[in-house]
């Protein structure tokens, strides 16, 4: 999940700081968030994801996207 963040939000030339501003949730938080580290609430996702312009189709597919890359890379392997 955290990478599909990411990617959005650097696809948007955001920095992590600047999202945790406009998203209203700490920094530190908004990198753990990207790195994996921690899970966010529906709350705060959905937060992030407003602040992006992102809806929540556009950000399950991209979680499904991922995912199959995922998955065919232990295929691969």
């Amino acid at each position: 999940m955290g990478q599909v963040l990411r990617g959005f939000r650097e696809q948007q030339n955001i920095s992590q700081e600047k999202l945790a501003e406009m998203a209203s949730i700490h920094r530190t938080y908004a990198g753990g968030i990207e790195r994996g580290e921690r899970n966010p609430s529906f709350k705060s996702l959905n937060k992030i994801l407003v602040s992006l312009n992102v809806s929540w189709t556009d950000f399950g597919k991209a979680l499904d996207e991922q995912l199959l890359i995922r998955k065919n890379r232990k295929f691969i392997k």
